[in-house]
């Protein structure tokens, strides 16, 4: 799942996906240097554990939001709305 307003990357991944670890890194760094963060979590997490999931991905972007709030509120939301991170 993609979220550009957020630049946020959430993947769940497959028991299978182990072996996919050295691809997984080098998406993860030229999704960073595009200025997303990547979440992943496994199909296990999603299916056995959702409400950990839901909390996990809030935290997240409660971080961000704090990440503008040490600016000021108005410079954050100015920044917020150009997708700049902070």
């Amino acid at each position: 799942m993609l979220c550009f307003s957020e630049r946020l990357v959430i993947e769940v991944d497959g028991d299978t996906h182990a072996d996919a670890a050295p691809y997984d890194a080098r998406r993860d760094a030229m999704l960073r240097q595009a200025g997303f963060r990547t979440i992943r979590f496994t199909n296990r997490d999603v299916m056995q554990n959702i409400d950990g999931v839901v909390a996990c991905i809030s935290f997240s972007l409660r971080e961000k939001e704090g990440a503008y709030a040490q600016h000021g509120e108005a410079e954050g939301a100015a920044a917020k709305e150009k997708g700049v991170a902070a």
